[in-house]
């Protein structure tokens, strides 16, 4: 009886102990559970900390203002081994331990959204780093580029980027710990500006591969030492054929010698209503009266050379000196006539050398001369080897100073200029000055023109004030006849006077416009999203100045107007309030209670 007590009672007692001994053993396995899935969770945060920099090297890649100073190769690197942390990041925060832990309530929400910010960000940093490969293998060897090839794959390649981004998750938004908040929030705001930049570069791309890839585009060569509205006359013209990234231009031809164009009528109505009587589609001379090359000269003069010569055109290009001088400072010298022409040297020919050495009636053979130089400098692009990034951060700032000037009929292709800058397309909030030549000089080298601007509040608007300037710095002997121009047959007072008008663009919405000097408007009106004002034409004889002062009202809902470059040389300096700046590139001037 005994025994059977004591074995009744080690049965009572056996479950006790075995609960006790199961329910330690649980809390150890959950213990044990819990650090690892810790541990794991820790060593995903520091792989993704590590990881995270090389989206940030990135972001700097896509916002840098000279793409030619960016360390492609360090870019690569850093890249490569970001996509690595984060690689192992992604590994530990998938683990089976980690994501067992997804059905226990807060924590799983904090895991899950951890795992769709690393998930995410993988998937970018793998699709960004091809790209980066491409561009730097591109920089190292150029003579290898197939620069059509080059370009489809890239937009290939941010094609498949900008998929991603748009389909991009990056878990729960709600009821997160502060840090997992904060991330969140940052890499949104990342992913949303490289999503638009990618859309960008892709649009660029593709648009750029089918130029090279084949197609035929006008020439327009201005000349920025006889100014129209923001550019320089175009005095000659050509036909440029581009076929597998090959660049074909034969001599271009002078304007005059095209003149006149018959059968072509006025394509914008503005331009018809404001300078109709300048009958501008005879002459492309005529085609810098509208700074809209997007929607007057570029398919006016596309118009123009098919009506004349009957030869079908894609788009046009309008280049001036600058654009010349900056292509030889990537590509190198070239030799012209036993010349060298180099970076610098091109540009100080261009502008006035040249004038010297020939004589007015030699005029033809300077012609031939220039068309030659511009044919050199186009035949070196598709015969030399040269970075693409170079070459695109050289005329970034000229594309700014609308030195270069792109329109194309094809959609892809004008997207692309347009995302460049370089489609001379117009806002409604711009403003500018600029000096129009009308003597048939070559004197705007030798004026000057400053704009002293005020912007003051008069009741519920705004009233806006341009003091402009014009300063004739040409001295009456000793320029070369042809820099002079035919001012017998002007009948203008002495050889170097500057006859001109002046042409002030407004906002759309401006009112009350008028020139307060007295000047009567040869032209006014809508020109696009702007209103025109031109004034007659005046002269200003050597070392003289003429003063004239232009007003107009804007509402006080416009805070800020956008200075349009008038592609001077010297370019036209202006003050506003307590700045100074030169209308080299497109200037922003925020508008502010009593100024």
């Amino acid at each position: 009886m005994a025994t059977g007590t004591d074995d009744s009672e080690d049965v009572d007692d056996f479950w006790p102990k075995l609960g006790g001994r199961v329910v330690r053993w649980l809390l150890l396995t959950l213990l044990l559970w819990f650090g690892a899935v810790a541990y794991l969770v820790y060593v995903a945060q520091g792989h993704a900390r590590n990881g995270e920099a090389a989206l940030r090297s990135v972001g700097d890649l896509v916002e840098a203002e000279d793409l030619a100073t960016i360390d492609l190769a360090a870019a690569e690197i850093n890249l490569r081994q970001g996509q690595e942390e984060l690689g192992a990041a992604r590994s530990a925060i998938d683990s089976p331990i980690v994501r067992a832990m997804g059905f226990v309530p807060v924590v799983g929400r904090q895991l899950s959204s951890a795992r769709a910010l690393i998930h995410t960000s993988h998937d970018v940093a793998g699709l960004l780093l091809p790209i980066v490969e491409s561009a730097n293998e591109a920089r190292n060897d150029p003579n290898a580029l197939d620069r059509v090839a080059f370009l489809q794959t890239t937009s290939e390649q941010l094609g498949a980027l900008e998929a991603n981004l748009a389909a991009a998750d990056l878990g729960p938004t709600e009821n997160l710990i502060g840090p997992l908040l904060d991330g969140r929030a940052e890499l949104e705001e990342q992913l949303g500006d490289l999503a638009t930049q990618t859309a960008d570069y892709r649009i660029i791309t593709s648009g750029l591969a089918l130029f090279l890839d084949g197609s035929n585009y006008l020439v327009l060569g201005a000349n920025n030492a006889e100014m129209r509205i923001a550019t320089g006359m175009y005095l000659s013209v050509g036909s440029l054929t581009v076929a597998d990234g090959e660049f074909d231009l034969p001599d271009l031809t002078p304007s005059q010698d095209l003149f006149p164009v018959e059968g072509v009528d006025v394509i914008d109505k503005d331009v018809a209503d404001r300078w109709g009587f300048l009958s501008p589609s005879n002459d492309f001379r005529k085609l810098g009266y509208s700074a809209r090359f997007d929607a007057f000269a570029g398919p006016q003069a596309v118009a123009m050379w098919e009506a004349t010569t009957g030869e079908t055109m894609d788009g046009a290009i309008a280049l001036d000196p600058f654009v010349l001088d900056a292509l030889l400072d990537v590509l190198g010298p070239v030799e012209v006539e036993g010349e060298i022409f180099d970076s610098g040297r091109a540009l100080s020919y261009l502008l006035q050398d040249q004038y010297a050495e020939f004589e007015s009636e030699e005029r033809d053979e300077r012609r031939d001369r220039l068309s030659v130089l511009a044919a050199a400098v186009v035949a070196k692009i598709g015969s030399s080897a040269w970075d693409p990034i170079e070459l695109i951060s050289a005329l970034r700032p000229l594309a700014k100073g609308r030195h270069i000037l792109v329109y194309s009929s094809d959609p892809a292709q004008q997207a692309a200029w347009s995302k460049l800058g370089v489609d001379g397309s117009m806002n409604g909030d711009e403003t500018g000055v600029f000096l129009l030549n009308l003597g048939g000089s070559k004197l705007d080298p030798f004026v000057g023109v400053s704009v002293a601007a005020t912007s003051i509040i008069d009741g519920a608007g705004r009233v806006v004030t341009f003091e402009v300037t014009i300063n004739n710095r040409a001295p009456e002997f000793g320029l070369p006849d042809y820099t002079v121009g035919p001012w017998e047959s002007l009948e203008l007072p002495v050889a170097g006077s500057y006859s001109g008008r002046l042409a002030v663009y407004a906002p759309g919405v401006a009112t009350e416009a008028s020139f307060d000097t007295g000047e009567s408007f040869v032209a006014f009106g809508p020109d696009g999203p702007l209103l025109l004002g031109a004034s007659e034409s005046f002269i200003v004889g050597p070392g003289q100045e003429k003063r004239l002062r232009y007003s107009y009202r804007i509402p006080l809902a416009l805070e800020q107007l956008t200075v349009v470059p008038s592609a001077r040389f010297p370019a036209t300096s202006w003050t506003w309030n307590d700045r100074s700046f030169n209308d080299i590139v497109i200037y922003e001037m925020p508008l502010n209670e009593g100024g």
